[in-house]
């Protein structure tokens, strides 16, 4: 679950809560797979990065 930001304050960079939903799993795994392959240590939950990451505009949801 999104503690900081949550899915309203990140409903500005997508059509619908869903797609926010969907992109920021979606670079969860990316994060949780690096972090297994090269050892980072960073602690913070993936999701959490995730969020923050697309709410500081790092990705951003692309419409295919």
């Amino acid at each position: 679950m999104l503690s900081k930001p949550n899915v309203s304050e990140l409903i500005d960079k997508a059509d619908s809560r869903y797609a926010v939903a969907l992109a920021v799993a979606k670079r969860a795994r990316q994060i949780s797979k690096s972090r297994l392959e090269e050892g980072d240590p960073d602690i913070r939950d993936a999701v959490d990065k995730a969020a923050v990451e697309l709410q500081e505009g790092k990705i951003s949801i692309v419409k295919e």
